[in-house]
């Protein structure tokens, strides 16, 4: 479907930022090589042409389109040919002609994850610009940072730089010209247009630190060939002219490139600092008024306050949100003991087999790129396991299902075991070297090794490292700055202290029993996915948030709402599982059938997870609400059904189900 006039200009008032150049023809030409320009005089589009068929880059608006088409045809090339369309951004002057040229050639559509929901929703998603539409467009291939794109001998690569938009994408490659090689690169784009809010951007909330790994990312890039998504950024009208004066190498401007990326540097940083420096004021400005603390209810720290006068636990940081904004978040107690250091609310805890849900979603949000089914074999990606046997002699026939509702009968390591395991593939012929204990499918008992397993295999679908892909998939995007499977020297010291409770009621500092002598920053570990993660309560919170709202936050689609429903429903049908009584097991979360005892308060298909140390994050879909706690005892007698956990929890329900 064509844009109407008034559509099309509804969404350039939504960009904010539309000119005649947009629309103006502009001559097609030779850039260099096999690259040649073919967009407006401002709207950027590239053709890189192969034997096997050609690459477009952008495609406008849809009533630029026939632009583009003239420009192609009048270089003798053939609309027909192109066989791959990739973007710059996901901003309707770029991409809001992709389902038309998606027609009018067959080609595949390849774009960068962050910006994929947003192309193939028709500009739902978007940060900032919200009232921008266009016609939806399938999506063939979702990249990620450092993807190569190959055809017909020619390799472009994705670098992903975004800020501007989530997935916005630089593109680099190598063409030859007169005998000699060039480093192309076309900026996505480093703008920080009117109107981004880079501190306390509730929609974005990581646009900042994108931005700054963006410029970090465009000066580490060789450059000859300096392009990018507007001919504005280079200076293309001026570079043609010296083209059509018989300048060679026209478009080979290094320096250009430097100076560019130097100068939207600075200003990214001279906003940044006026809207920090704003920000700072109005805070100095709610202290004063007495506000600007955060929210908390009386009832819940008050019995919160109860068991740490009791010696159940140091201190303790409760939070209760809603899909939308945190109800209740409160710090009580010390992270330390001796010497008495306050808890505070952006304290850093270890949350151990609250890992396992994180793992279990970054699974599912693989599963919904293709990359892989739940229903697979675990052979099918790590072929070592084909010869894994049952008790009974028979193949063991694992699946990644059994791993997550841990009904694979898996062994475990001893304590010890693994201390010189340095990676998850290190790990894995070591739970091979132990016996499968029943059917799996049959019984349900707990298993460590089955969740490092799935940790194996997302490493091995998306190559790379489960510490990097957990980054960018999901802590990134969704604003947890503090949750990591190793700690930074500036973290470290907001770490809460873990302790136990000796026999004649007092508190007893004890190490973090995984780390195993070593510091919460070394590197000298595996990434463990069964329990391994620290986190504070704000971070683990905006997780919940997004799958308690069917997988999107801020706008941003992470996973498919079926995927959310598959992975938070009862998967392993009548048997008995878990901790306490009544509940059952979906894809790597806890779900409540009958609430009881500790889960009365809750209602049925509430789900959720606890840790070793008493952390504990429960979503309740009918109450829409999250209940988070954040302690670190590590020889509460059951974790799952500690008091301190029952009376937040009850305090909570009361208070709010009034």
């Amino acid at each position: 479907m064509l844009f109407t006039r008034l559509s099309l200009t509804l969404a350039m008032a939504a960009v904010g930022q539309g000119n005649s150049d947009w629309y103006e023809p502009f001559p097609a030409h030779k850039v260099l090589g096999n690259t040649y320009y073919v967009g407006s005089k401002d709207l950027a589009t590239y053709l890189i042409t192969t034997p096997e068929g050609h690459i477009l880059i952008n495609s406008g608006f849809d009533h630029t389109v026939r632009l583009t088409q003239k420009s192609v045809e009048s270089l003798g090339f053939k609309m027909s040919d192109v066989k791959i369309l990739l973007a710059s951004h996901a901003h309707s002057d770029h991409v809001a002609g992709h389902a038309l040229l998606q027609k009018l050639t067959g080609a595949k559509v390849f774009v960068m994850w962050g910006d994929d929901q947003v192309i193939a929703s028709g500009g739902k998603g978007q940060y900032m610009y919200t009232t921008s539409r266009w016609e939806p467009c399938k999506v063939d291939r979702v990249l990620q940072d450092g993807d190569e794109v190959k055809l017909g001998g020619v390799t472009l690569t994705a670098r992903l730089t975004p800020g501007h938009t989530r997935g916005c994408t630089t593109w680099t490659w190598k063409v030859e010209d007169g005998g000699k090689s060039y480093n192309v690169v076309v900026i996505g784009s480093p703008n920080v247009n009117p109107g981004f809010q880079l501190v306390g951007n509730k929609d974005y909330p990581e646009i900042a630190v994108d931005f700054a790994k963006t410029f970090g990312i465009l000066k580490s890039l060789p450059c000859d060939v300096f392009l990018g998504a507007h001919g504005g950024y280079y200076g293309m009208v001026e570079r043609y002219a010296l083209l059509k004066k018989g300048q060679a190498n026209a478009f080979v401007n290094p320096e250009g490139y430097k100076e560019y990326v130097v100068q939207k540097e600075r200003a990214f940083q001279k906003t940044l600092a006026a809207q920090q420096g704003k920000a700072e004021q109005g805070k100095t400005e709610s202290g004063k008024a007495g506000q600007g603390k955060p929210p908390a209810i009386a009832a819940i720290s008050e019995r919160v306050q109860k068991y740490i006068a009791a010696k159940e636990v140091a201190g303790a940081v409760t939070l209760v949100a809603s899909p939308d904004r945190v109800i209740h978040l409160d710090a009580s107690g010390n992270a330390v003991l001796s010497p008495g250091e306050a808890m505070h609310t952006d304290s850093i805890f270890w949350i151990a087999s609250m890992s396992k849900p994180v793992l279990a979603t970054l699974l599912l949000m693989l599963q919904d790129d293709g990359l892989l089914n739940v229903d697979d074999p675990v052979e099918k990606y790590l072929p070592e396991f084909k010869g894994l046997k049952s008790t009974d002699g028979k193949p063991a026939n694992l699946t990644i299902r059994h791993l997550l509702t841990h009904t694979s009968g898996m062994g475990e390591l001893k304590p010890g075991e693994a201390k010189g395991a340095k990676t998850l593939a290190d790990v894995i012929p070591l739970y091979l070297s132990k016996p499968v204990a029943f059917a799996p499918g049959t019984k349900w008992v707990y298993c460590q090794s089955s969740i490092n397993t799935g940790g194996r295999i997302a490493e091995v679908v998306t190559g790379k490292p489960l510490e990097k892909l957990m980054e960018e998939r999901l802590f990134g995007p969704l604003g947890m700055k503090d949750t990591t499977f190793y700690l930074t020297e500036k973290q470290l010291p907001r770490l809460a202290a873990s302790y136990l409770r000796t026999e004649d009621g007092e508190l007893q500092v004890t190490p973090i029993g995984f780390l195993a002598g070593k510091s919460p920053t070394s590197h000298d570990r595996f990434p463990a996915p069964n329990g391994g993660l620290f986190s504070t309560a704000p971070d683990y919170a905006r997780f919940c948030q997004m799958v308690l709202n069917n997988g999107e936050f801020g706008g941003k689609r992470f996973l498919k709402p079926e995927s959310v429903k598959r992975m938070t429903t009862i998967q392993t049908d009548k048997l008995k599982t878990g901790f306490t009584d009544g509940n059952g097991w979906g894809l790597g979360w806890c779900v409540v059938r009958e609430p009881q005892g500790i889960t009365g308060m809750l209602s049925p298909g509430t789900f959720g997870h606890g840790g070793a140390y008493g952390t504990q994050a429960w979503i309740d879909p009918a109450q829409k609400r999250i209940y988070i706690l954040m302690v670190q005892r590590a020889n509460f007698p059951n974790s799952d059904a500690s008091e301190v956990r029952r009376g937040f929890q009850e305090a909570a329900a009361a208070t709010l189900n009034k």
